[in-house]
């Protein structure tokens, strides 16, 4: 079930969250890329374009679960 939540999570946390685990990710892509094909420029291109799409797909996923209601506890 989707409720308002009671805490408000920022837009500003979601990108925030998005971008650092991107950076994470886009390392570890990197490296995989470049030693799985032996080409920097095919893993600077891969990453790039997959950094993109990745984070914004990730921001809306975040606003969407910033909606549910599942799993949350009223501050003490």
């Amino acid at each position: 079930m989707i409720k308002k939540p009671r805490h408000h999570e920022h837009a500003y946390r979601s990108i925030a969250k998005a971008i650092s685990y991107r950076v994470i990710i886009s390392i570890q892509l990197f490296i995989f890329t470049w030693l799985v094909t032996g080409n920097v420029q095919s893993a600077i291109s891969l990453t790039g374009w997959t950094a993109l799409a990745s984070t914004l797909i990730y921001y809306l996923h975040e606003r969407v679960w910033a909606h549910v209601a599942w799993g949350r506890t009223k501050p003490h």
